[in-house]
């Protein structure tokens, strides 16, 4: 049988022992710890989004290994691509959707990248990257993300408070309460008031 050897570097140590046991559930993987992981031919990133402790540890994978990087990633945005191209990024998996299959399938192609860093371009990995992963556009993020000021109307209204009453604890005017509102759920497409809520509670705005 085809043996892979693979790393796994996971800030929360539970997330970091779930996907080792996923990937022992696969006969075919070792996954090696301590000063073995330099010996990786594959390294797993699990984060949830590109922020600075993911940059530094991709940085110090690619220092420390020669390994191809598969990022298993709650949330990637377009403006993250340029980081992914520059660090060996060969996979990108989404962590909602995981499973042992997609994991080890993803292993055995990162192994076989050098070929795909001969044959492609940048343009051409990214668009590979895209195909993998929809990147969420940094544009329209930022239009369904809820202000400080839509924030605190949001928390009222989740409270049930009247628009007369969330104008009084804010010190604004009814109107211009009524205006926040109107402008939010444009912006953001909600349909109305109880929407804008749920919305913000899933996003855990509020």
């Amino acid at each position: 049988m085809e043996c892979l050897q693979a790393a796994v570097f996971a800030a929360d140590p539970l997330t970091n022992a779930g996907l080792v046991a996923l990937l022992h559930e696969f006969g075919g993987i070792t996954v090696l710890e301590g000063e073995l992981v330099r010996q990786a031919e594959v390294a797993f990133i699990v984060t949830r989004t590109v922020d600075t402790e993911t940059l530094s540890l991709l940085s110090a994978v690619t220092r420390a290994t020669t390994a191809h990087i598969v990022l298993v990633v709650g949330k990637l945005r377009e403006s993250d691509l340029p980081v992914l191209l520059s660090s060996r990024i060969h996979r990108v998996l989404d962590h909602a959707t995981l499973s042992s299959i997609d994991l080890v399938e993803a292993a055995f192609a990162a192994r076989r990248a050098d070929d795909v860093l001969r044959r492609y371009d940048e343009a051409q990995r990214a668009a590979r990257l895209r195909d993998q992963y929809h990147f969420v556009n940094d544009d329209a993020e930022e239009r369904h993300r809820f202000t400080p000021r839509e924030i605190a109307v949001l928390r009222l209204l989740a409270d049930g408070v009247s628009t007369h009453e969330v104008a009084t604890r804010l010190s604004f005017s009814v109107r211009t309460v009524r205006n926040i509102i109107a402008q939010m759920m444009t912006r953001v497409g909600l349909t109305n008031r109880s929407h804008a809520v749920a919305r913000a509670i899933r996003l855990q705005a509020i």
